[in-house]
């Protein structure tokens, strides 16, 4: 036999390798299999590089709920300004056809309006959109399968249980306030974000665009805030009659304080003036009694001076002086009365009145 020119130049050594080159024999129809599968995994550490650079390089995928309440959300790449000349327009246009053919345009993904029902009962529509990126494509590939079914089974429901999750913690009012709103935000971001890291994605931003109120409750917040708004109201004007009130029992107590100070100065005044009075009256009685006590001595000392011995020629003299005033042989009626009056008056006597008694 042909086979048999051949044994004879194998070694007796070699003999030994025959079984394991017989079990090695088993494996060699797989070997073919092992080099397209290192081959493959080669490829597909290559491909995982490239997408991953290009996803960095090209953009993000966004997920946005509530299109019927505002405008719909673009991605980063959307929000460049647009390019004046042509060349530019025709790279742009470039850019995102390979963005469409390495994302595909099912990442992005709108969905309806959240209905969040808040602590207090009340429901919420808000518009919500979050920005995510892919960080690990073989675990997702490996997660989820090709494509982007990645997105309406894990993407679209972690976030909508996440947001509802998280804003729900709150009440319908605390949406006005800033400072709470952007702190739930925080909290539904971080949430998103430690779930999706753990699929392979990650959180670039969780924005709350728009934000609606039940009519019910809007109607009903509306006559709160205006109960309150009156409440409030009525308390400032009550606070203002009663500094008004205030502000009366103040003048009405200065007046008071005024008419009791008048009141005091015109009492020392009247007093000032009736001690004046007093005084004047005084003065002027004792300088009328002096008066006529100095008057009365005078009247004594010339009736005394008339009737001394050289008193008669001074009566006599008087009286021949008065009938030089008489002209004719007798005497009128009107000069006979100046005549007595001034007779008496040398005597020092004085007339009696008309109608008195002497």
């Amino acid at each position: 036999m042909p086979g048999w020119r051949w044994a004879p130049f194998i070694p007796l050594w070699s003999k030994e390798w025959i079984l394991p080159f017989a079990v090695a024999g088993l494996f060699i129809p797989n070997l073919r299999r092992y080099l397209a599968f290192w081959r493959y995994e080669s490829e597909l550490n290559q491909l995982v590089v490239r997408a991953n650079r290009e996803i960095e390089r090209i953009g993000l995928a966004y997920l946005t709920s509530g299109e019927a309440l505002s405008a719909r959300v673009r991605g980063r790449e959307e929000a460049l300004p647009v390019p004046k000349s042509e060349k530019r327009l025709a790279e742009r246009l470039h850019y995102f056809d390979r963005r469409e053919e390495i994302l595909g345009r099912a990442t992005h993904r709108v969905i309806q309006a959240l209905n969040i029902q808040t602590s207090d009962g009340y429901a919420v529509v808000a518009d919500v959109t979050l920005l995510y990126s892919i960080t690990d494509p073989v675990r997702i590939a490996r997660d989820f399968g090709w494509g982007s079914l990645y997105v309406d089974t894990f993407a679209i429901n972690t976030f909508r249980n996440g947001v509802l999750a998280t804003l729900g913690k709150i009440n319908a009012e605390s949406f006005y306030n800033g400072a709470v709103r952007v702190a739930a935000v925080k909290e539904a971001e971080g949430f998103l974000r430690q779930r999706f890291a753990e699929r392979g994605f990650k959180v670039e931003r969780l924005l709350l665009r728009n934000y609606k109120y039940a009519e019910n409750y809007e109607r009903s917040l509306q006559e709160k805030k205006v109960a309150v708004q009156l409440a409030k109201k009525n308390q400032m004007e009550s606070l203002v009659n009663e500094e008004k009130a205030k502000l009366k029992q103040i003048e009405s107590s200065g007046n008071a304080a005024i008419t009791i100070a008048e009141s005091g100065v015109s009492a020392q005044i009247a007093k000032v003036r009736a001690e004046a009075n007093l005084y004047s009256s005084q003065v002027r009685a004792k300088a009328d009694t002096e008066l006529n006590v100095a008057v009365a001595e005078a009247k004594r000392l010339k009736v005394d001076a008339l009737t001394r011995a050289g008193g008669r020629y001074v009566v006599a003299l008087e009286i021949a002086k008065m009938f030089n005033n008489i002209e004719g042989a007798a005497m009128t009626p009107e000069q006979y009365i100046a005549f007595i009056r001034n007779a008496w008056a040398v005597i020092g006597v004085s007339p009696c009145p008309a109608g008195g008694k002497r």
